[in-house]
């Protein structure tokens, strides 16, 4: 693949799919002409992945189906650019399936769970306290909050915009980039989290006055001002994995919490949202989709189980007026 169709891919997609490429598909294909590269040589290739073993990261022997349509989605990707620049005539990825992928049920926190959390945070920095509550009333990402800067924050509406995320490139360390759909989205805050933020405003005017020229006024050759910033590191903005590894932190230590991954947060915004009956083209604005159906297809479990709900709500009105089957 030609560096410049590789950079038009998000950063993290574009690492996995060199990881992949260099782990696997150029010792399996490298020693071949891409002319040369048939069907049954492509379907060897995937049958060797299903196989124990094929895993090289220590995390089991074998790879999921989810890991393998990885390798399928870069494969049809390589011979689809081959056919475009008249390397090749015909795909030889086409036919080969990708594989069925089971939906797992995601890990959410329910309203007792946040009660607990919201008590524990208490004692928590105002910096991550707001981040963590932030991501459950916004449904945003971990790299969209961390790319947040004050001037995406308007206290007047209530409301943030989210037009960008951080992401951490190999080699280069952590790069501003657009949202992953490359959309920007304004997203209504409630005022009790906005009253967090003003909070948080004027802690860091008081730090950046304390730290004067030591405060870091440029990031990626521009000037910023990010709202969530690494302590004592003078406006320097937080690293997404390191949300991550504080957020473990702070469950290994209020260990009576609920233990589900950061990113388990946004799902928890959307079972609320869905819990409270916003309609899923709503939320699916909200949280960032380019569309509906991607929605439908994450959160289309949530949807059964709130829907199962309403029925039992429904049983609950007709029997308390004594209507039932058979009567």
């Amino acid at each position: 693949m030609e560096k410049k169709h590789a950079s038009s891919l998000a950063i993290r997609t574009q690492q996995g799919y060199e990881s992949n490429l260099n782990l696997r598909v150029l010792p399996s294909f490298g020693h071949l002409k891409v002319s040369n590269i048939k069907k049954v040589h492509i379907q060897n290739f995937f049958d060797d992945l299903k196989e124990d073993g094929a895993r090289i990261d220590g995390k089991g022997s074998k790879l999921s189906n989810s890991s393998i349509n990885n390798h399928h989605t870069l494969l049809s990707s390589i011979f689809s650019f081959a056919v475009d620049r008249g390397y090749i005539k015909e795909n030889p990825m086409r036919g080969v399936k990708k594989l069925k992928v089971e939906n797992k049920k995601m890990n959410v926190y329910q309203k007792s769970d946040i009660a607990a959390l919201m008590e524990s945070l208490n004692t928590a920095p105002l910096n991550w306290r707001t981040l963590v509550i932030l991501a459950i009333v916004s449904g945003a990402r971990a790299g969209e909050l961390v790319g947040l800067e004050w001037q995406h924050v308007n206290f007047e509406k209530e409301t943030i915009l989210i037009e960008q995320s951080l992401t951490l490139k190999t080699g280069e360390g952590v790069k501003v980039k657009s949202t992953k759909t490359e959309r920007s989205r304004i997203v209504s805050i409630p005022p009790f989290v906005i009253q967090l933020l003003k909070e948080l405003k004027h802690e860091k005017n008081k730090a950046r006055l304390q730290a004067a020229e030591m405060w870091i006024r440029e990031w990626d050759g521009v000037e910023r001002d990010f709202v969530f910033t690494t302590p004592n590191a003078f406006g320097r903005p937080i690293r997404p994995d390191s949300v991550t590894q504080w957020w473990e932190r702070f469950l290994k230590k209020n260990d009576h919490l609920k233990f589900i991954n950061f990113h388990g947060l946004r799902h928890t915004s959307v079972s609320i949202l869905i819990d409270e009956n916003t309609p899923m083209k709503a939320i699916s604005e909200r949280v960032g989709h380019a569309k509906i159906g991607t929605s439908m297809d994450i959160y289309g479990h949530l949807l059964e189980e709130a829907d199962k709900r309403a029925a039992a709500s429904m049983d609950k009105v007709f029997g308390d007026l004594g209507i039932n089957a058979g009567k």
